[in-house]
């Protein structure tokens, strides 16, 4: 990256350095398609520079769930998990992504064990931290919301809850393992 804003705060600067070497830079211009929602792939993105939309596409509108800008991070959940992108990425303005291929996270883990595995604690740091802010939207959905029924809230916070965490809950399958 150009400038110096940190990505992954838990890494040192020769790690982080060290990772995003390997990464391929990939030229988005506004406008442009980066991932779909349900389609496969596991690779990880850092904006380099200009701004993404992360967002669903619902009833033909975009619901928009992040603004990224220049040091952000996502596609951590395919990373990770080897499942299907769980939402749209678009590039807002003409932009630079930074992507690490997760096929090539076995050569790290053999090169560099040690900063493969913080690697690995620094993305579900990032996971943590945003279900953590999900968390405390459902929470003031569910105590804050005048309008609605006081149980009505809570059941829907309560489902929201349980699905966000059943997902997260299980663990890592095997397939996951599998670089």
């Amino acid at each position: 990256m150009s400038e110096k804003k940190r990505v992954f705060p838990q890494l040192s600067p020769t790690e982080e350095e060290e990772i995003l070497s390997e990464c391929t830079r990939v030229e988005a211009p506004a406008g442009s398609a980066v991932l779909r929602k349900g389609e496969g792939g596991g690779d990880l993105y850092v904006v380099d520079s200009g701004v993404f939309k992360v967002y669903e596409e619902t009833g033909g509108e975009d619901f928009v769930l992040a603004l990224l800008n220049r040091g952000d991070v996502f596609g951590e959940l395919s990373f990770l998990d080897g499942s299907p992108r769980s939402a749209c990425v678009r590039a807002q303005t003409d932009g630079t992504l930074l992507r690490f291929c997760r096929s090539d996270f076995p050569k790290l883990l053999l090169k560099n064990p040690y900063t493969a595995s913080r690697l690995l604690f620094s993305l579900a740091s990032i996971v943590s931290a945003r279900l953590r802010k999900a968390d405390e939207a459902l929470s003031i959905l569910a105590f804050e919301q005048p309008e609605a029924s006081s149980e009505e809230m809570h059941m829907l916070a309560a489902e929201m809850h349980r699905a966000v965490h059943k997902e997260l809950s299980p663990g890592l399958s095997d397939s996951a393992l599998e670089f």
